[in-house]
């Protein structure tokens, strides 16, 4: 089995220590750090968010589920947001 692996240098992750995944409905994967958010479309791309660029309630992710109706729910150590 080949690996790849993503870390905080070599993509857009903003920090090494992952504590949540969620794969999202289009293809994306959604990664909890302990330093924000991330997400990684299905073209390869980075897309990071943290509590200065999107009001996430703290920069420290703790668990991410998508509900029913498609939003995306964090938790923080900070409190929980809910992303449309």
């Amino acid at each position: 089995m080949i690996w790849t692996t993503f870390t905080r240098k070599n993509s857009g992750l903003p920090n090494d220590r992952v504590v949540a995944l969620a794969p999202g409905a289009d293809g994306a994967l959604w990664v909890g750090t302990e330093a924000g958010l991330a997400r990684l479309d299905k073209h390869g791309r980075w897309q990071t968010y943290n509590k200065a660029s999107s009001g996430l309630p703290n920069d420290t992710v703790r668990a991410l589920a998508f509900g029913a109706d498609g939003a995306l729910w964090i938790g923080t150590q900070g409190g929980l947001a809910r992303a449309r």
